[in-house]
């Protein structure tokens, strides 16, 4: 239990740095950012086929809010694919944006 407690603390925070990195234009965020989102997807898709609560997915046991959660994921991972050079830092400011309500909402979450 202890591991899954340090690997919540260690992305709550590596997700809080990323944001603030894309906010303030910071030199290979995007690499993180990326992947970031990726270690999300997975994560949520385990927890979602083993049924298993996984570190920091203790508040994603709606399936309901698992699939809007994935979507909302894929359609960030597939911006940094598929993205125009004019549209890249309204991309960045929306993935900085997600990470920020992602991790104020668990440390809410957790200071609850």
């Amino acid at each position: 239990m202890k591991i899954y407690i340090f690997m919540f603390i260690l992305l709550v925070f590596l997700e809080l740095v990323c944001s603030f990195m894309l906010i303030f234009n910071v030199k290979k965020s995007e690499n993180l950012s990326l992947g970031l989102l990726i270690l999300n997807m997975l994560v949520v898709i385990l927890s979602y086929i083993t049924k298993v609560s996984f570190f920091y997915n203790i508040i994603y046991s709606s399936i309901k809010f698992n699939i809007f959660y994935l979507v909302i994921n894929f359609i960030l991972i597939l911006g940094y694919f598929g993205i125009d050079d004019n549209l890249k830092p309204i991309h960045r400011i929306f993935v900085s944006l997600f990470y920020l309500l992602n991790t104020f909402g668990l440390i809410i979450f957790i200071l609850n």
